[in-house]
C-alpha cells in the first residue's frame, strides 16, 4: 500500500503495482520493481564463489595483523585486506570445483622497505622447524635492531600463529611443533621489522610442512 502526500497529485511513498514511490534526501522518485529472475548458476559462477570463499578464508583472520604490516601505495583507495584478496585472487588460485587450493609460495602477507632475509633455509625435524639466516654483514643496510618474525597458517584449522623468531644477529630460529597437531598441515612465512622505526620488509614464503 502507498501513501499520498498533498492530495492526488502530491508525491507517493510505498508500492503501486509495478511501481514504488520515496524520498531520499528531500528528493521524491519513482522507479519500477526490479523483475525476479530465476538463474541456475553455471560451472562458472560456482568456481568464482567457490574461490572467493577459500581467500576469504585465509585474509579475515589477517585483518589486524595487515593494518599494520601491509605498506602499499594502493592502500589510499583500497583497504589492504582487499587489497591482499585481490593479490592472491589474481595469483595464487588454483584448480577448479572441487580441487580448488592455494599456491602459498605466491601470497605476500606483509609489504614493506626493510631488506628481506638473506639466504633464508629451513628444516624440520621431530619437534621443530628450524630456520637459518645469513649474518648482518651481507645486508645493504645494517640495522641494530631487526627482529625476525614468523607467520604460520595452519590450513586445517584456518588459523595463524604470529612469533619472534630472534633478530637478524642471532641467525637461527625455531618453531615447537608442540603448538600444533599431528596431521595439521602449516604454510610459513617470514618478515623482518625494524624495531626504532617500526618499519618492516616484505614477507618472503619458507616452506610448507606437514606435523
Amino acid at each position: 500500500m502507498a501513501i499520498i502526500s498533498n492530495g492526488i497529485l502530491g508525491s507517493f511513498s510505498g508500492k503501486v503495482g509495478s511501481v514504488v514511490g520515496g524520498s531520499w534526501r528531500g528528493i521524491q522518485y519513482i522507479r519500477s520493481i526490479p523483475k525476479k529472475i530465476k538463474r541456475v548458476p553455471t560451472e562458472k559462477m560456482l568456481n568464482q564463489q567457490a574461490k572467493f570463499s577459500l581467500v576469504m578464508a585465509f585474509v579475515n583472520p589477517l585483518r589486524e595483523f595487515l593494518k599494520e604490516n601491509y605498506e602499499d601505495e594502493k592502500i589510499r583507495h583500497m583497504t589492504s585486506a582487499n587489497l591482499l584478496t585481490s593479490h592472491i585472487l589474481r595469483n595464487a588460485v588454483q584448480g577448479n570445483l572441487p580441487e580448488i587450493k592455494l599456491d602459498y609460495s605466491k601470497i605476500i602477507i606483509s609489504k614493506g622497505t626493510v631488506e628481506q632475509i638473506i639466504d633464508l633455509s629451513a628444516s624440520q625435524t621431530d619437534s621443530s622447524i628450524l630456520l637459518k639466516w645469513a649474518s648482518e654483514s651481507k645486508y645493504l643496510v645494517p640495522l641494530s635492531e631487526v627482529e625476525v618474525r614468523g607467520v604460520i597458517y595452519n590450513e586445517k584449522k584456518k588459523h595463524f600463529h604470529h612469533l619472534e623468531l630472534g633478530t637478524r644477529k642471532t641467525l637461527t630460529g625455531e618453531v615447537p611443533l608442540k603448538l600444533f597437531e599431528k596431521g595439521d598441515k602449516l604454510a610459513m612465512w617470514v618478515y623482518s621489522i625494524d624495531k626504532k622505526t617500526r618499519r618492516i620488509s616484505e614477507s618472503q614464503f619458507v616452506n610448507e610442512f606437514i606435523v
